[in-house]
């Protein structure tokens, strides 16, 4: 028999419920319509007898435990709680929730009971997996979970039957991380931190690590966690346990199937299997370039490469072997390779405009000053300049498509006009914005074509793998130039493209993100609005970016990075919304995010803001680590 357990909380306890915790109350829930609209007992009507025979089967149970959610103060009984069909050789259970008392729904009791059963189930009954399905209508019920700490795992189709239909039911779940993930590594410090790594890293690796938009001190000086043991959906879990929801850069744009996606996953490791380098060529490699010829029809070759920037790297090689001159004019970001960063040996602000500032060109070579001319987004007359004041010399235009500003098809029209009437190569730089609102190019939904666009980031879904494609007598000139790797005929990187191609075309997964990143910005933009902060909203659909216009943005970028980190979100100013960003995540984060705009809003008011601070302020562009 069980011994009447408690599991106590900060507003509310729950306990195992007895025939004795029947009343009339108690059986006027299960009767309201508006409370029982999406429980299986919804088409009888229930009696104190018949309730109380439910209960005591459920105590009688070994495989039920049916708690009763109970206040703290005076002991109200408002709702239930049921760890059910437990299956003791896989430990895993069915978990149900029912807030019948009214008087106390939104007040977040739904959300402490989820966290308090799962303890129970976890620690007591020592289960690794609990999981729910709700009805896709009871939007409520799904909020909590998530704000519980649920994710979402999948769909039953049809699964419920409700208001004359049938439809859907959402799957979520949660496991006991504790039990199912591997240890700290030997060389982790178990007292220590992703803080203190971070601070050790900084002693033996130049920057801290190979990426300056992952350092810390882009995000939270002497606070950010810094590195991962987990990662799964939007879900990452932090060296020291602590587990948080990626509602930030998402590596960098490069997931936007969610971390460790199941189906991509999948292949990569047949792949292993198989052997991942030969003597020979991989296959993959040939069928993913035919596949990217078929998403860019007016492209005849491909060349692949690993990463974003020596991806940009080839193309202007190519570019300037196909057209004979030196010369390159660019608008936007290509990367850290010496062609790019020559444009700071002239000025060393040439390159604050394009994304990021202060990128030093120490160790480039300054006999290449003059052959990288930057123009800006949407600026013409700054090309037509750069042409006039170069004749004959410009051989390569390259730019980003879309990044911050609304796609301006005028412009580039123009640009494709220039190019053409000068003999130059027109690269689109799609690293970025590949993937993110069509399949493949952005350039593809409108009449510009390019002679070279450049694929990058989420191509792989998190696997290294980039992409040069253009027309096939521009391509030819590859081979009039050395341009060679051993590690871009290995073979994981094309068969992960592939795998993330078809998921695209299967799950429709374009509309997806842009109708998620849309709704995430209309909620941020009434936050903005309520609150009075003067905070915009820019970028793809996909991937909002908040352009704060206070008067310190950098100490409102920090402090709010700070704040949802309590929260348990990972969050900046920009948002890489990805396929596994539910909208219950969505709205979790939202209605975490307007209490610390509010919070962040009255604190400009006091004149208060830096008080807010509890370390460094965040970095705005490069700088060196000490």
């Amino acid at each position: 028999m069980k011994t009447i357990a408690k599991v106590n909380g900060d507003n509310l306890y729950l306990r195992l419920l007895t025939e004795k915790d029947v009343n009339q109350r108690y059986v006027e829930w299960l009767n309201d319509e508006d409370i029982n609209q999406f429980l299986e007992s919804r088409w009888s009507k229930q009696t104190i007898e018949g309730v109380r025979d439910y209960v005591k089967s459920m105590y009688d149970s070994p495989g039920n435990f049916l708690f009763g959610i109970f206040l703290n103060e005076g002991g109200r009984h408002i709702g239930n709680i049921k760890i059910g069909n437990i299956n003791k050789m896989n430990k895993f259970a069915d978990l149900g929730l029912l807030i019948g008392d009214k008087a106390v729904w939104s007040k977040g009791y739904g959300t402490e009971a989820i966290k308090l059963a799962t303890r129970y189930a976890f620690g007591d009954l020592k289960l690794n997996k609990l999981v729910a399905g709700i009805n896709i209508c009871n939007a409520g019920s799904f909020k909590v979970f998530i704000k519980a700490g649920y994710r979402e795992v999948g769909v039953f189709k049809r699964h419920s039957f409700y208001k004359g239909n049938f439809v859907d039911s959402v799957v979520v779940e949660k496991c006991n991380l504790d039990n199912i993930v591997d240890k700290q590594p030997l060389w982790v410090n178990k007292n220590s931190s992703g803080i203190s790594l971070w601070n050790k890293a900084k002693k033996i690796i130049p920057g801290g690590n190979q990426l300056l938009s992952k350092r810390a001190e882009m995000f939270l000086p002497d606070q950010w966690p810094a590195y991962f043991k987990k990662a799964k959906g939007v879900e990452v879990l932090g060296l020291d346990g602590n587990k948080y929801i990626d509602m930030s850069i998402m590596g960098i744009g490069s997931c936007v199937l969610g971390y460790a996606n199941d189906t991509v996953d999948a292949v990569v490791k047949i792949a292993i299997e198989q052997g991942t380098m030969c003597t020979l060529n991989c296959p993959e490699e040939v069928e993913l370039a035919e596949k990217l010829i078929k998403l860019h029809p007016w492209a005849g070759m491909v060349r692949f490469a690993r990463a974003g920037g020596e991806a940009c790297a080839i193309a202007v090689r190519i570019g300037r072997a196909f057209s004979g001159k030196d010369k390159v004019a660019f608008c936007g970001y290509h990367g850290w390779h010496d062609w790019y960063l020559s444009a700071n040996l002239s000025d060393s602000k040439n390159l604050d405009g394009q994304l990021l500032p202060g990128l030093s060109c120490a160790g480039v070579p300054r006999a290449l000053k003059g052959t990288s001319i930057p123009f800006n987004y949407g600026k013409i007359y700054e090309l037509r300049e750069i042409i006039s004041k170069n004749k004959g010399e410009i051989g390569v235009i390259i730019m980003e498509v879309e990044r911050h500003k609304k796609i301006d098809l005028k412009f580039l029209k123009e640009v494709r006009k220039i190019a053409s009437n000068i003999g130059a190569v027109l690269i689109f730089d799609e690293v970025s914005s590949g993937f993110r609102i069509s399949i493949g190019g952005v350039h593809t939904l409108y009449e510009i074509e390019p002679d070279i666009t450049v694929l990058g980031k989420a191509l792989g879904n998190g696997y290294p793998i980039s992409a040069v494609v253009g027309r096939k007598e521009v391509m030819e000139a590859a081979q009039d130039t050395f341009i060679s790797s051993t590690f871009w005929t290995e073979r994981i990187g094309y068969v992960a493209a592939l795998e993330t191609i078809r998921q695209f075309e299967k799950n429709n997964v374009i509309s997806y993100v842009k109708d998620a990143g849309n709704r995430l910005s209309a909620g941020l933009k009434n936050i903005f609005k309520s609150s009075g902060l003067k905070i915009e909203i820019v970028g793809l659909a996909s991937v909002p970016i908040m352009v704060i216009k206070e008067d310190n943005p950098l100490v409102v970028k920090t402090v709010f990075t700070q704040e949802m980190l309590k929260r348990g979100f990972l969050a900046s100013n920009v948002i890489y919304v990805s396929y596994a960003h539910s909208k219950g995540i969505i709205d979790a984060y939202l209605e975490e995010a307007e209490v610390v705009f509010n919070m962040i809003a009255a604190s400009i008011k006091k004149g208060k803001l830096k008080e807010m601070l509890e370390g460094h302020v965040c970095h705005g562009g490069f700088h060196r680590l000490t």
